[in-house]
Order: structure tokens, then sequence, then C-alpha cells
């Protein structure tokens, strides 16, 4: 029987863009900005709105784009999950009207 060694992922490299790439990458950037500032959390009634996961995959296509996927700057940019509350399994998570801590 042989044995293979468990192959590492490669390193991921730098991403080198183009001028031409930069300048067709700004027009995606400034629509995913006006998209996030558009969205108001406070008009979600409940948890797993499907408008929270338009969102954040519309997001995540252009930052997978722009520096392309698998680069330093692509993990370095990846979106973060947007409904990162915890569950409350005893009853309805409320949305609005949490705690904060100044």
């Amino acid at each position: 029987m042989v044995s293979r060694k468990p192959q590492m992922p490669p390193e991921p490299r730098h991403t080198e863009l183009a001028p031409k790439h930069i300048r067709s990458s700004i027009p995606k950037l400034e629509r995913r900005l006006f998209a996030l500032r558009a969205f108001d959390p406070r008009t979600l009634s409940r948890r797993g709105d499907p408008t929270i996961d338009a969102l954040e995959k519309t997001l995540q296509g252009t930052l997978d784009d722009v520096p392309r996927v698998g680069t330093v700057e692509a993990k370095r940019f990846q979106s973060r999950q947007f409904d990162a509350a915890s569950w409350n399994a005893c009853g309805p998570t409320p949305i609005g009207g949490g705690h904060r801590v100044s």
C-alpha cells in the first residue's frame, strides 16, 4: 500500500492588476458601496431575511472578481457575514433594541 503525503494548498499569490482592470473595477465597487449605503437593517422584520443573503452574495461576487479569487488580496477583502447574531433556540431572536456598550 502506497501512502500519500497530504497535499498542501498552494500559497496565495499577490494580485497585479492592470490599469484597465482597475478602471473597470471602480464602477463595480461604487455600485456595491451604493447598495450597502442604501441598505437599512431597520427594515428587516425577521432573521434569515433573503435581502441579507442577496446583498452578501452580490458583495462577495464583486470582491471575488476585483482582486481575483485565490489571492492574498481576495482573502484580505473577503466579505463577512452580515447576520452574525446568535440564534435563540427557546424563541425568536429580537431584531433591534439591542444593548450597546460604549
